[in-house]
């Protein structure tokens, strides 16, 4: 399938892939054309686990894109507060995805990821990452089939 998307700088753009989705690349390629990208906010986990969405739309105000963690998570409400926003869901075979988290996690995690998965350590939670992975894609495409 090819995709077509024609952004405007003046359009907010937030990736909604899981990490290890291309989400390094897709800033890369922001960042090269323009766009002031803004990645993983790890330090920012008391907010997200306090459900603090404002400190999140006040960083989104600075940037103009943005990839990894939290971003992902909290794609309606960045919808809501940027409603002319792009948004593009990297997405990889979650076989291989879940490889790639082994390989590059194995046995860390981060305030995140365990807000996210309960345990964010892949090694011995393949089922629930699994899970909680194509929970996530599918949510995103039922959330935006009309548009």
């Amino acid at each position: 399938m090819q995709l077509i998307l024609v952004l405007h700088m003046d359009q907010k753009v937030f990736g909604l892939g899981f990490h290890k989705t291309g989400t390094s690349t897709l800033a890369a390629a922001l960042h090269k054309i323009g766009y002031r990208v803004c990645g993983q906010q790890n330090e920012k986990a008391k907010e997200l686990i306090a459900e603090d969405i404002d400190a999140f739309i006040e960083i989104a105000k600075h940037y103009n894109a943005f990839e990894d963690d939290p971003w992902f998570l909290l794609f309606k409400e960045m919808d809501e507060a940027f409603p002319e926003s792009k948004f593009i869901l990297t997405y990889r075979d979650v076989d291989d995805w879940y490889r790639s988290c082994l390989n590059h996690f194995y046995d860390n995690t981060t305030a995140i990821r365990d807000y996210i998965y309960g345990d964010g350590r892949p090694i011995g939670n393949e089922e629930n990452f699994k899970k909680f992975y194509l929970n996530h894609y599918h949510q995103v495409v039922k959330y935006f089939e009309n548009r």
